[in-house]
This record gives structure tokens, sequence and C-alpha cells, in this order.
């Protein structure tokens, strides 16, 4: 039973975005309208979200003491759905294997596909509407992201796929993210930009 409370509680939360702090949402967030307009949205979600862990109710998740449901099921269904052209389920998809297997290869594996859909929604929606998740509190989610990569040595890579292309403001957010992650505050991050937006990224570590 307390499996059942506690996988119930986990994938509710998975499927409900609750992927950052209250305070990081608060950040985000300039109004209560905004925060209500944003949970209103994750919530239309929940329903497409148990149906691709394949769970026919919120018993079915809690059954056994291991999920069915494995990074690997949840990769392969997220590269069908980006086959198939459903781009956003797909993000959806790479984006629980994120939150619920943050330390698994498929979570490393599903990010550069994961920042190219991102990067798409949010350009999509950044002047059109300015108030959604994907300008608000996604891309929170994708600079958490992006710090699995940092390490003795610089994710060029990885940096690339998340900013090149971007405007020069969505890496400006991401420094002030950096500032409170020592992980990433150890390197002197600079951008080379043409009009307003992202062309190349130079990192240097600082010294001790």
């Amino acid at each position: 039973m307390g499996s059942f409370k506690m996988g119930s509680i986990a994938i509710s939360m998975v499927a409900m975005g609750i992927v950052l702090t209250a305070s990081a949402v608060a950040d985000t967030a300039d109004s209560l309208e905004t925060r209500v307009t944003e949970l209103e949205a994750r919530l239309d979600l929940i329903d497409q979200k148990f149906k691709l862990l394949g769970a026919d109710s919120m018993a079915n998740l809690g059954a056994s003491e291991e999920m069915a449901v494995t990074a690997a099921k949840l990769y392969a269904q997220a590269e069908r759905s980006k086959e198939t052209q459903q781009y956003e389920l797909s993000y959806r998809q790479y984006a629980l294997i994120r939150a619920l297997y943050p330390d698994s290869e498929e979570a490393k594996k599903a990010y550069p596909n994961a920042a190219g859909l991102f990067k798409r929604f949010y350009s999509r929606n950044r002047h059109k509407k300015p108030r959604t998740t994907w300008t608000t509190s996604e891309p929170i989610f994708m600079y958490d992201w992006v710090t699995i990569f940092f390490g003795e040595t610089f994710p060029q890579d990885e940096m690339l796929r998340l900013f090149k292309g971007m405007p020069s403001t969505f890496f400006e957010k991401f420094e002030q993210f950096g500032a409170k992650h020592p992980e990433i505050s150890k390197w002197k991050i600079g951008i080379t930009k043409d009009n307003g937006i992202v062309e190349e990224i130079d990192a240097e570590r600082l010294a001790n």
C-alpha cells in the first residue's frame, strides 16, 4: 500500500510538471494569474501522460514494487512520437525520462532531441503567448537538464544544442540560474551573438 501511495504521488507530480521548486516557479511568474494559467495548462496533460505511461488508472502505477515503465520504454515512445510528428507529446515523453530517471543514460540520450523540440516551441510562443509554460517554467527545466553535463570539462556540444539560435536574453536568464549552481558558476561562460541571436559559446574555468 505504501508503494502504491508513493508511486501514485510521484507520477502525479511529474505529470503536473512539478519539476521545479516553488521558489523557482515564483521567480518565473509575474503574477498569481500567470501561475494559475501555467498550472491549468499542465493539468490538461495529466490524462495524456498517464496514457503514454500505459496506465489505466493511478492504482496501476503503484501496483508493483518497481514501475513497469522503464527509461528505455519512454525513450522508444518519444522517438516514435517524434517520427510521427507528434512533437509536443514527444517532448513531454523525453522530459518524463529526465524527471523519472535523472541519472539514467536515457536522460542524457534524450537531451539533444528535447532541446531541439523545446527551442521550436519556445520560439513559436515567445511573442504570441509569452505567458505559456514554454517561455516561463520550461526554460528552467531545460537549464536544469543541461546542468547534468557539467563536470571537469565544459559541455560545449550540449550548451550549443540549447542556446545556439536562441535570443541572447535566453542565455542571460541562464546566467542568473547558473549563479546559484556551483557546477555552472565555476565556469566563466561567454557567447558570440549576431543581431541578438546566440551563435557561439565559449567558456573558461575559474580558478578555485
